[in-house]
Parts: C-alpha cells; structure tokens; sequence
C-alpha cells in the first residue's frame, strides 16, 4: 500500500496538485469517514482487499454515511477472479481476500 501514496505523490507533484492531495495509510476496513464530507468518493480495486464480507459492508455503509446529498461513490470491484499460470496452466489463488461471485455483488 505504501508504494501506491507513494506514486500517487509523485504524480500529484507531476500534475501541479499536490497541494490538493493528503494521503493516509490506514486498513480500508478501518479508516473513519466523516459523515456528509465527501462530494465524490471513488474505490478502485480496494474493496476486494478487506476481510470480511461483514467488513465490506460496514466499509459500504460508512461510505454512503459520508457522501454529500447528491454525491457520488465510484466502486470499481473485481469479482469471479480466476488466475491461470500462463507457463504451466496451473489454477492459482488470486491476491485478494474477497473474491465474491459478481452475481452476489
């Protein structure tokens, strides 16, 4: 996790907004939202990594406590994640925690 805030510095540096970019380094499960705080709040390939599918759906509700009346939440989850060895065509485990059917979600 700390390599992507990393990128994510320096590409704010890049673009001129750094500024406007403050990074935390916290569990997903765990990281308090603000109530009615956030105009857009956007979730890319994050909330496969959380413990639980109860941890999922707290991380959800807090989520939606802390958007704006009229605000946005752009979720971006994979699901039905299947990992094949390009060399051995071994079936492997996929690196997240949470691989829910995409029906299910």
């Amino acid at each position: 996790m700390q390599s992507a805030l990393t990128k994510l510095l320096a590409y704010s540096e890049q673009f001129g907004v750094r500024g406007q970019i403050e990074t935390y380094h916290s569990d997903i499960g765990e990281y308090e939202v603000t109530g009615d705080t956030y105009d857009y709040i956007v979730a890319v390939s994050s909330l496969e990594h959380v413990d639980s599918e109860r941890t999922l759906k707290h991380v959800l509700k807090k989520m939606v406590q802390g958007t704006k009346i009229n605000g946005v939440n752009c979720l971006i989850v994979n699901s039905n994640l299947q990992e094949i060895d390009a060399l051995s065509g071994e079936e492997l485990a996929p690196l997240m925690e949470l691989n829910l059917r995409t029906e299910h979600l």
